[in-house]
């Protein structure tokens, strides 16, 4: 007969700390294969790794050291009811928990510093950019006062001890958690106004907003932890009943790390697609184009049609045939070799699009629309017409240009 080897641990009426052991392992798993993900996606696929990646790693070693921290806690007897507990096993839960909290804050504060550093990565522009630095600052005062908070809460010599000195313990992890829940509604805002003036399609511009829409059920996620904070801290057996607390603690912490992932999905899936499934690439309308990891938007103008600027060579002095203005919309060669020419035109092909993409390489990481044209004339034409078109000559008007870096989000 095959001998089993004993549970690890046990859930009974008196000791939950089992449900703990659960969490943290499920949670621990995701977390690091979600870090995981976006490394193989930064080295491989759509770098260079920048300091989003840095701050989302930092996040992801810290969320590891809580995790042991509140194992520790759990092997000494956190989740049992407190008369269970040898007493010396007890300072040992204080002190692991005591630990795990600071560790905790610290986690979340790197998880927005690495949000922050994806949103500078993504925009040059100034608004975009005071924004972000607002949100960081803010975020990194944040931290440094929750530290505090949390370090100090009770006697200086013995901070991790719950007694009669700890005071308004509740009441400070109220306003981390009001701060916390700002500064991730901040975060989303920023998502948002990161597309309002952006010159693509509503959906795309939902798509993009969709992408850090997931940070969103954290705010749920503290909400609940407080709530189940509050039992634990009023409650005459409190190892027993921070049993909630703490799962909803690493749900929290272990959550954000997968949320930070999720924008920086797309590049991974579109390597991992074997085709088998017979997916065709997506080229409408304000469709994204992506080389070597790197994705461009193609602006589209108000009646919908594309904008495409195509490059050529530069024009040759000897060639006497100009550029003619025709019927349409379309500006056509009869001859000669024009440097630019701008159409308003039908979506091209596929071929068409990968082509230009990758003939771009140096314009992957900017969204550039611009408009101009250049009139000549012929030798034949009328005298008295040829002054004014001399005027003309290398004309350029109506420009805009609109620059993004993009190289994972979208």
């Amino acid at each position: 007969m095959s001998s089993s080897s004993p549970p690890t641990t046990v859930i009974t009426p008196t000791d939950h700390g089992g449900l703990i052991t659960i969490t943290v392992a499920v949670g621990m798993t995701f977390a690091l294969c979600s870090m995981l993900i976006r490394f193989y996606a930064r080295i491989a696929i759509n770098g260079p790794w920048s300091h989003d990646d840095t701050g989302l790693a930092c996040s992801t070693i810290l969320c590891v050291a809580q995790s042991i921290a509140k194992m520790i806690s759990v092997t000494n007897g956190l989740g049992k009811a407190i008369h269970l507990i040898n007493p010396s096993k007890l300072i040992a839960v204080e002190k692991s928990d005591y630990a795990s909290d600071l560790l905790y804050v610290l986690a979340i504060y790197f998880s927005k510093v690495s949000a922050v550093f994806l949103f500078l990565r993504l925009t040059p522009n100034k608004r975009h950019v005071r924004f972000c630095y607002g949100i960081l600052g803010t975020s990194t005062i944040w931290v440094v006062a929750s530290i505090f908070a949390v370090a100090l809460r009770c006697q200086l010599s013995q901070p991790w001890v719950n007694d009669e000195h700890c005071v308004n313990i509740f009441l400070r992890w109220q306003i981390i958690g009001a701060f916390d829940v700002l500064t991730e509604a901040a975060l989303f805002a920023m998502a948002i106004y990161l597309v309002l003036d952006l010159r693509i399609t509503l959906q795309l511009k939902v798509f993009v907003v969709l992408a850090f829409t997931f940070r969103i059920p954290v705010i749920a996620f503290i909400i609940i932890r407080l709530h189940y904070l509050s039992i634990q801290l009023l409650s005459s057996d409190p190892t027993f009943s921070a049993v909630l607390a703490s799962i909803w603690m690493q749900v929290h912490e272990d959550y954000i790390i997968i949320a930070s992932t999720i924008p920086c999905l797309k590049p991974f899936m579109v390597a991992c697609n074997t085709g088998w499934g017979h997916a065709a690439p997506h080229t409408g309308e304000g469709s994204m184009g992506a080389r070597g990891g790197s994705y461009a938007l193609n602006s589209i103008n108000k009646s919908g049609a594309r904008n495409t600027l195509t490059s050529f060579p530069q024009p040759d002095s000897s060639d006497k045939h100009p550029l003619r203005r025709v019927h349409g919309d379309t500006t056509t060669v009869v001859g000669g070799k024009p440097r630019v020419l701008m159409d308003h035109q039908p979506d091209p092909s596929p071929d068409e699009t990968s082509h230009s993409i990758a003939s771009n390489d140096s314009q992957q990481m900017i969204i550039r629309r611009e408009v101009g044209w250049t009139v000549t004339y012929d030798d034949e034409m009328p005298r008295e017409n040829s002054q004014s078109h001399d005027s003309q000559i290398a004309s350029r008007s109506d420009i805009e240009a609109q620059t993004i870096r993009s190289s994972h989000v979208l």
